[in-house]
C-alpha cells in the first residue's frame, strides 16, 4: 500500500513543484556550477532605465584613484593623529581636551612652535626605512595569485 501511495501521489502538481524547486536548489544539478569560470555575470537593475551593472567576483587588479587617494589619506593622517596624542601625553598629562582648548585658544603657529616634536635625522632615516622595507614587502612578498572555493552562486574567487 505504500508503494501504491507513493505511485499516486509522485504525479501531483504540487509534489512536481516541489521536487523542482529541490531540484533547483541541488548543488551537483545546479547549471549554475556548470558555467564557465571566467564568466562575468549581468544583473539588471529594474531602477532607472534598467541599466546593466557588472559584478566582480575574485580580487580587482587595478584600484580605482578613489580608493588610492584613500589610502594615502589614511597613510598621511595616521602620523598626524599620532603626534597630536604624543603632544597631549608630553605636554598636556594625557588630556586631549586641555590640547584641543589650547590649540584652539592659541595662534595655530605659536602651537605648532611650541609643542610640535623637533626634527630628528636618525628618528626621520628610521622611518623612510621602516616604510621603504614595507613597500618592498607589498612589491615582492606576495606569492602567484591562488584559486579558491566555488562560491554559492557558482563563481570562483581568485
Amino acid at each position: 500500500m505504500g508503494i501504491r501511495m507513493l505511485a499516486t501521489t509522485a504525479h501531483s502538481p504540487r509534489l512536481d513543484a516541489r521536487d523542482a524547486f529541490i531540484t533547483h536548489l541541488s548543488p551537483l544539478r545546479s547549471s549554475k556550477r556548470n558555467k564557465p569560470l571566467n564568466e562575468t555575470p549581468q544583473v539588471t537593475a529594474s531602477l532607472l532605465g534598467a541599466t546593466k551593472l557588472s559584478i566582480n567576483w575574485g580580487r580587482r587588479f587595478h584600484g580605482t584613484w578613489t580608493a588610492s587617494l584613500f589610502s594615502f589619506g589614511m597613510m598621511s593622517l595616521a602620523p598626524c593623529l599620532v603626534i597630536s596624542f604624543w603632544i597631549a601625553m608630553e605636554w598636556f598629562d594625557g588630556s586631549l581636551l586641555d590640547m584641543t582648548s589650547s590649540f584652539l585658544s592659541r595662534d595655530k603657529l605659536d602651537f605648532v612652535v611650541l609643542y610640535y616634536p623637533r626634527f630628528n635625522l636618525p628618528v626621520f632615516a628610521a622611518y623612510v626605512t621602516w616604510f621603504l622595507f614595507q613597500a618592498g614587502l607589498y612589491t615582492y612578498l606576495p606569492g602567484p595569485v591562488g584559486t579558491g572555493q566555488l562560491t554559492p552562486a557558482g563563481h570562483q574567487l581568485q
